[in-house]
């Protein structure tokens, strides 16, 4: 199954981005992600500023497993999920499937993302304003961030 999903961090994103992509190329393989843009908080109190991004891959795990791997991951970089309010405190990282199987009509893209889901879907996609770019793999750095790339796990190996 094609699975669509988002990234978000506004605790330490230059840390927790680039660590949370890593790992995710590792799980999964091969990960397309879009651009990484700069988004206000939503339905939250913060004055941290989110990194965000769209990803998509495919996978024959299930919803559920999948789910199980992302709450894994955001609990590893220090997400407190057992709090009732999580989702409207600041977070190291946030990740959601938002679709599975490319012939569903997304409909729980938010708004301020759409850019980023054209930029996955067509050729000639809107472009952001501001990007959040950064390197993974120290030995030969790959510069993610100012527009959509697919990262297969050789690209991660040191």
């Amino acid at each position: 199954m094609l699975y669509l999903c988002s990234l978000g961090s506004n605790i330490d994103p230059q840390q927790h981005v680039p660590e949370a992509v890593s790992e995710l190329v590792y799980y999964f393989n091969e990960v397309t992600f879009s651009s990484f843009i700069y988004t206000q908080p939503r339905n939250m109190a913060s004055e941290h500023v989110f990194v965000n991004s769209l990803f998509k891959f495919t996978s024959s795990l299930t919803r559920t497993q999948i789910k199980a791997f992302f709450n894994q991951l955001e609990i590893a970089h220090g997400r407190d999920r057992s709090d009732p309010n999580s989702s409207s405190k600041d977070r190291v990282l946030d990740l959601d499937i938002l679709n599975i199987d490319a012939s569903e009509q997304c409909f729980d893209i938010p708004d301020y993302l759409h850019t980023l889901y054209q930029e996955l879907t067509q050729e000639n996609p809107a472009q952001a304003a501001e990007y959040f770019t950064f390197n993974i793999n120290n030995q030969s750095p790959l510069q993610l961030g100012h527009r959509a790339t697919t990262v297969n796990r050789d690209a991660c190996s040191s």
